[in-house]
Parts: structure tokens; sequence; C-alpha cells
């Protein structure tokens, strides 16, 4: 949910039509998102503690770049989101996504060294695995960049075909998650899946995938703890 423009209305709008598609399935979502939305948007913060979902760190705001960040500012960045998540939230910050994944090489690093478990800035494929740090131990877990409603519309694809890819990505990692686990992550935006037309395929591909047995609706920190 990003924090700025045009786009207000239709987040607000947005969220609260994917909420009622989410509430139908026993789904808990990790919240991606811009620590700023939570204060400016209280409402948002409200539903995503009644709903019990996880929350990683996307940064303050989605415009605050970390590219060519010095370490030393970058380290009081990341410090500061630890400290506003734990102000909100009462608990230690578990996960991390740098805003527009602006990452340096310096990020798993300074990530690691503030206790955070794991971070997705590599949107790598379908399962987790430890990433190298100076200091303490990170987790790189699957974030999507395929199944991603705001990548797809760039390339000019639709709910219709985001329904398709999700459901066919479904059925291969369900059948090859016979032999070992397989991490499929759908990444939504209020502002894209939440118009009218859209919502209606996000529920079709819910309700394929919570009609299959031995599946695990897992947050990212509890992939990241399983790990």
């Amino acid at each position: 949910v990003p924090s700025y423009g045009a786009r207000d209305y239709g987040n607000r709008v947005g969220l609260w039509r994917m909420l009622d598609v989410l509430d139908r399935y026993p789904v808990r979502c990790t919240a991606s998102l811009n620590l700023a939305n939570f204060e400016h948007y209280p409402e948002i913060f409200a539903a995503c503690i009644e709903r019990r979902w996880d929350a990683m760190c996307h940064g303050i705001y989605n415009t605050q770049y970390l590219w060519s960040l010095p370490e030393n500012e970058e380290r009081a960045y990341v410090q500061e989101c630890v400290g506003t998540f734990q102000r909100l939230f009462g608990r230690p910050l578990a996960g991390w996504y740098s805003p527009a994944m602006s990452h340096t090489l310096n990020t798993p690093d300074l990530v690691a060294e503030a206790g955070i478990k794991y971070w997705c800035d590599w949107v790598h494929d379908d399962q987790p695995f430890p990433f190298n740090v100076r200091t303490g131990r990170l987790i790189t877990v699957p974030y999507s960049v395929d199944l991603n409603d705001a990548v797809m519309q760039r390339q000019g694809l639709d709910g219709e075909d985001f329904a398709r890819m999700a459901i066919d990505s479904f059925d291969t990692l369900y059948a090859e998650g016979a032999d070992s686990g397989r991490v499929m992550s759908l990444a939504i935006h209020p502002y894209i899946m939440g118009h009218p037309h859209r919502a209606r395929h996000l529920d079709r591909v819910l309700q394929h995938i919570c009609g299959h047995a031995d599946v695990w609706h897992a947050t990212g920190e509890e992939i990241a703890d399983w790990y």
C-alpha cells in the first residue's frame, strides 16, 4: 500500500474489497508494508491486527531508496525501522523487504545484525535457504515477482492471467511438494487486485488452493522459523 498520490483512494476501497475475499479463507497474510502506512492509516493497522496477520518491513516510505546509501546511514535506517516496528507491534521485527527492492551489498549484513530473521529482496524461486552474512543468521524466503499483480499489470496482463498463472503454479508446486516442501508466494496490492473486475480472480485462486489437503498457509516468519 503506497503512502502517496492518486492511489490512496484505490488503496482504501481496494483493501476492503480484498479483505472481503481473503476473509473467506483460512489464510493469514504477511503484510509487506511501508511502516509509515500503519501510522498514517490506523484503520489498516487495526485490520491487520484483528486478523492476526504477520507483517514485514518494506521500509518507511516506498520512495526512500537504499541504493548507494553509505553503510552507517543504512544501519541507522534499519535500526529506525526495527524501533518503529517494536513500538507499533510490541514485538521484534522478523522480516525485511527493502523499499522498491533498493538494497545495497550491505543490506543483508545490516538486517541480520539488527536481529531480523528473514529477508525477501532476492525474489528467488521455491524454497528458503540461509544467506551468508557477517554476523548472526539470515534466511532468504521466496517472494514472487512472477505472481505479483503489480509486475503483471506492467506487462499488460490482468486478473484472468493472474488466476491462470497462479493456479498452474500451485498445481506444479503441489505435486513437487510431495517430495520436498515448496513455497508459493502471491504478491497482491489493494490498488490492483482490489478492483471489482479483478477481485473475483483472487477468489478463484484461493478457492482452488484451499480446496487441497496438506497445504500449509504459512506466514513469512513461520516459514523462516520452520527452516
